[in-house]
C-alpha cells in the first residue's frame, strides 16, 4: 500500500501558527505539495492525505498513477 510523509516545517516560513510541509512519497522520494500542517505524520494512505489534505487530492491521484516506484493505488 503506498505511503505518504508529511515532513518537517519548511524553513522559509517566519514562524507561522501553522507551517507549511512538504508532501512527500514514502516509496519514490518525489515532493507532491506542500500542507498546511501542525505536526509531522511519518505514514499515510493515499486516502489519509485527501481526507485531511483536500487541496493535495490533485497531485496525490495523479502521483498514484504516475509514481515511478511503480504503486498502483488510489485514494
Amino acid at each position: 500500500m503506498p505511503t505518504y510523509q508529511i515532513g518537517d516545517a519548511e524553513p522559509a516560513d517566519p514562524r507561522p501558527l501553522v507551517p507549511k510541509r512538504p508532501l512527500t512519497c514514502v516509496q519514490c522520494g518525489a515532493i507532491l505539495a506542500s500542507v498546511t500542517a501542525v505536526h509531522a505524520h511519518a505514514a499515510m494512505t493515499a486516502a489519509a492525505v485527501c481526507g485531511v489534505f483536500p487541496e493535495a487530492r490533485p497531485a496525490v491521484e495523479r502521483h498514484e498513477r504516475d509514481c515511478p516506484a511503480g504503486h498502483r493505488g488510489g485514494p
